[in-house]
């Protein structure tokens, strides 16, 4: 049961540490450009709040939490609408958090770190895709090793008669 149960999870975990990755990285990259804390932005309030309300604790149309299943695709939605300005995020409740008003300087920041994100999610998408196709070429590979190595029905059949041969001669 407790395999069972691992295995139920394990695609949500891999989907959220691909999510906290990407999250992380884009936060370090924006950093290294001097695009980050001091240039656009002044804490990190916003950056966490936008990851709880895109991500961690996404509603739906309803109101209701999404399914972990859908929040990875709604992320991903939410973040190109972020990034070309044209989510309601930035409006709402960006712009209803007086805390978050005083730490980000400049929204292009924003809308440039949710591109970046963006960015390394499909990064990280492509790579996982690519180690799946690996893997696949290296099972079928291993599959056609392990039938070329077993004699066919045919060899089988003629091997025992050749060796009553030879021990007749």
């Amino acid at each position: 049961m407790k395999a069972a149960f691992d295995a139920m999870l394990a695609e949500p975990r891999a989907q959220r540490n691909r999510v906290n990755e990407a999250f992380l990285e884009a936060h370090h990259r924006m950093e290294q450009e001097h695009k980050g804390f001091g240039v656009n932005f002044w804490g990190s309030t916003w950056r966490f709040r936008l990851y709880e309300d895109l991500y961690s604790a996404a509603r739906g149309p309803d109101g209701a939490v999404l399914p972990y299943t859908s929040r990875y695709t709604h992320l991903k939605e939410r973040l190109a609408a972020v990034a070309r300005g044209k989510d309601p995020w930035l409006s709402g409740p960006a712009a209803a958090d007086p805390q978050i008003q005083r730490e980000v300087g400049n929204w292009a920041g924003v809308r440039q770190f949710c591109a970046e994100w963006l960015a390394l999610l499909a990064r990280e998408e492509e790579r996982d895709a690519g180690l799946a196709r690996r893997a696949a070429e290296a099972a079928a590979a291993r599959a056609a090793l392990k039938a070329a190595s077993r004699p066919s029905t045919a060899e089988s059949r003629v091997l025992p008669k050749a060796a009553a041969d030879d021990t007749a001669g």
